[in-house]
């Protein structure tokens, strides 16, 4: 029960990222209790977010997915080498965790599951185990350029690099419809881009389990881990003029003031 947001910019030069930190339970829940957020290297420009209904596999995928990076070099630092180290860390915990569950309880490991036969209603249970938690990873490679994919059962990568936005948890169906309503595309500058990325987030706190707290992280293509996370006094002057003026509008000004607002930033974006 969440909703996490990436947003590409400045032509895949800049990326937003926003999502909220509630924690759910069907009896209760709190808000800005969950980090939701994480680097995944503190070297190159790539951050994950997640969604779970079962959170207990968060951390094991997301350290796997840490060691992985350890071994990216200037060079190496490719989409596609960042998509591999993280579905083979979905993977991995996937299949420790579905061997755990069916085959240890029976004095069973996958080699020997293996040499013995597949037996039809093993590997029916076995395709059935789910994670209970999506990812959605963003970042430059070594050039700059942007990408965004996500990762979810059974451990598969989609790419989200032609819309340039994507989304996941309980309020990304709010969040796609408010950049589809204002026809988000990645050529947008950082400030605009800014904007919409928190008023899809906004947006997407009418679904149940999306807190109202929102995390805003900026990045640039520097080079360097240095995105700045928004603060809540910026974030509050963004939600006023939301509510205030809003709702589906642009409300007048407030781009320019964002545009103000992010030179004050390291690795402000050039103007366009």
């Amino acid at each position: 029960m969440t909703v996490c947001i990436a947003v590409l910019a400045d032509l895949g030069k800049s990326l937003v990222l926003a999502c909220d930190s509630m924690l759910s339970i069907p009896e209760a829940s709190g808000d800005k209790v969950a980090a939701k957020l994480y680097p995944l290297t503190d070297r190159f420009q790539w951050w994950v977010m997640i969604a779970a209904d079962d959170i207990t596999h968060v951390v094991p995928v997301v350290e796997a997915a840490v060691l992985g990076m350890l071994g990216l070099t200037d060079s190496s630092n490719t989409y596609q080498n960042v998509e591999r180290i993280f579905v083979s860390a979905y993977q991995s915990v996937r299949s420790q965790f579905a061997e755990d569950l069916v085959l240890a309880p029976i004095g069973l490991n996958f080699e020997e599951l293996k040499n013995r036969g597949w037996e039809q209603n093993l590997v029916d249970r076995l395709d059935s185990v789910n994670l209970g938690c999506e990812f959605l990873v963003a970042g430059f490679d070594w050039s700059g350029d942007g990408y965004i994919f996500s990762v979810g059962h059974p451990g598969i990568a989609r790419n989200h690099n032609v819309t340039g936005y994507a989304a996941i948890g309980v309020g990304a169906y709010n969040a796609i419809g408010t950049f589809l309503h204002h026809s988000i595309n990645y050529e947008m500058d950082l400030a605009r881009i800014l904007y919409h990325a928190c008023e899809a987030k906004f947006m997407a706190e009418s679904a149940p389990g999306v807190g109202k707290h929102t995390v805003v992280k900026v990045a640039t293509a520097s080079g360097t881990m240095d995105a700045f996370e928004a603060s809540k006094e910026f974030v509050a002057v963004i939600r006023t003029a939301w509510e205030k003026d809003g709702q589906p509008r642009v409300p007048s000004g407030i781009i320019d003031e964002l545009r103000r607002q992010l030179q004050k930033y390291p690795n402000p974006p050039k103007a366009q």
